[in-house]
């Protein structure tokens, strides 16, 4: 008549029984409340999901700043008439070919002999980061960076900002560069 029950056995409502996966010592037992590893497996659900959308926005986001960057690059080359710099001498202790010609395809260009320089001459005479070129309201402007032996503008010494012309000389070091439109 009467069954003998164990622990293991739980009588369900219409009379049949199952068997429980865990046993009391265990975290989980199903009567039915919040248990630690429903706790557990909902945080991490979520935590996994979140992370999930910022990876999203970090793609989403760099996509944006690229097109972004794309569109200032083509309004910079747009405003400008793609001028160079054109060695026209070098006397310094790695002559530099006079035929070379260096774009300022960017809105700022460091010359000097750094690795990190946009346009590198290898002259003793020129500095790490000699010298600066940069566009700003429609025109290019020079400024020396403080190097040790200063930058020529058509002969002149600069101590200060100016404006470039078709046909200026900068003299960096031994070497001789015109800026041509």
């Amino acid at each position: 008549m009467g069954q003998a029950r164990n622990d293991t056995d739980v009588t369900l409502a219409g009379g049949g029984s199952f068997v429980k996966l865990f046993d009391k010592s265990s975290l989980v037992d199903y009567t039915g409340g919040m248990r630690a590893f429903d706790i557990i497996s909902s945080l991490m659900r979520y935590i996994f999901i979140t992370t999930i959308y910022a990876f999203i926005f970090a793609i989403i986001r760099m996509i944006y700043k690229d097109i972004r960057g794309m569109t200032a690059n083509e309004s910079f080359a747009a405003k400008q008439s793609n001028p160079v710099l054109r060695v026209i001498s070098s006397h310094g202790s790695k002559p530099v070919a006079s035929d070379n010609v260096y774009p300022l395809n960017k809105p700022r260009i460091i010359i000097g002999r750094g690795k990190a320089s946009d346009i590198m001459l290898e002259d003793m005479l020129v500095s790490v980061k000699h010298v600066c070129l940069w566009f700003e309201d429609g025109e290019w402007r020079i400024r020396d960076m403080g190097s040790r032996n200063g930058t020529h503008l058509n002969g002149q010494l600069i101590s200060e900002d100016y404006l470039l012309d078709d046909g200026d000389v900068i003299r960096v070091g031994e070497i001789e560069l015109e800026y041509m439109v």
